[in-house]
């Protein structure tokens, strides 16, 4: 999971009640909690991560050892990108370290109108 980078999915509307994240995808309608730890993975997802990045913040805020709370970051991940709630960017090659934009350059033409 190093070359993946994850990101909130912005489309969803996420608020915090009794120190717990939830959030409703208005297109599906559907509802999510998160609780306080997907809470706080939530957070740290205000600009695309790293699977380390994420632990290393979980880490300072919580009492678990690395190998558990990796683990636990991996399942909740998976639950999340399956369910559409967190997106995951892949990386490739050298650039793993840097995220890229790729750009299409796509040819306009003139239409005329008959």
């Amino acid at each position: 999971m190093s070359n993946r980078l994850y990101k909130k999915n912005e489309q969803l509307i996420a608020a915090t009640m009794n120190e717990e994240t939830v959030m409703m995808d208005v297109m599906s309608g559907k509802y999510y909690s998160l609780g306080v730890t997907g809470g706080a993975i939530w957070n740290i997802l205000e600009k695309p991560v790293k699977l380390e990045e994420i632990v290393e913040a979980l880490l300072k805020e919580y009492a678990i050892d690395r190998e558990n709370c990796t683990a636990q970051v991996k399942e909740f991940l998976e639950s999340a990108i399956e369910k559409e709630i967190i997106i995951c960017i892949k990386m490739w090659g050298a650039m793993m370290d840097k995220p890229i934009t790729l750009s299409i350059i796509v040819p306009v033409y003139n239409v005329e109108k008959y």
